[in-house]
């Protein structure tokens, strides 16, 4: 399967594709299968705010999609790369397998997503995860900057990145790259 990568603003996101991204969060909130449900729902997940979206196809369908976001808590210039990010569950149900034709499935977007930040003349921007292990998330960077020469580094710490009250919601790594400077409280 040879999946197409393509990264659109959210004002230029295609009918056809929105119609389909629309179906398939409707879809995870319905089935409630996966951890992070919760995430699609209207309360955290509101496409028309979102800075970008990212989208990987094969045969003209949605296969993963991703999402640039910007929060006011964020502060100006600060983009969450992979805000959102969703396999359907033919790619999902792979198991291990995360890679076709030698390259990583989600690495193509994230290099799509990084490259379109970096146009937006960014102060700081990152990938978060509601995790306390590093040890895939700095197998898949190091990865990811072999193969696109970037300087993505993983947190040691936790950092605030939602003005939640919830801990294992607003506190989460950083992967972001090491030159930039994290502008948000870590956690005690």
């Amino acid at each position: 399967m040879k999946l197409n990568y393509y990264t659109y603003k959210v004002d230029d996101f295609p009918k056809k594709y929105l119609e389909q991204l629309n179906i398939i969060t409707e879809k995870i909130i319905k089935e409630k299968k996966d951890e992070y449900w919760e995430n699609y729902t209207k309360s955290f997940f509101v496409i028309e705010n979102q800075t970008a979206i990212s989208i990987a196809t094969f045969e003209d369908k949605i296969k993963i999609f991703a999402t640039i976001y910007n929060d006011s808590f964020y502060g100006k210039n600060t983009y969450r790369l992979f805000n959102r990010i969703y396999k359907v569950s033919d790619i999902r149900d792979l198991g291990s397998q995360k890679k076709y034709n030698n390259i990583h499935i989600t690495h193509p977007i994230l290099h799509q997503q990084e490259q379109f930040v970096k146009l937006l003349n960014p102060k700081f921007y990152f990938i978060s995860r509601q995790r306390k292990q590093t040890r895939w998330l700095n197998y898949y960077i190091n990865n990811y900057n072999n193969e696109y020469n970037s300087n993505f580094v993983v947190s040691n710490e936790q950092y605030k990145i939602t003005p939640s009250k919830n801990n294992y919601r607003s506190f989460q790594l950083l992967m972001y790259p090491k030159n930039m400077v994290i502008p948000f409280k870590k956690q005690l």
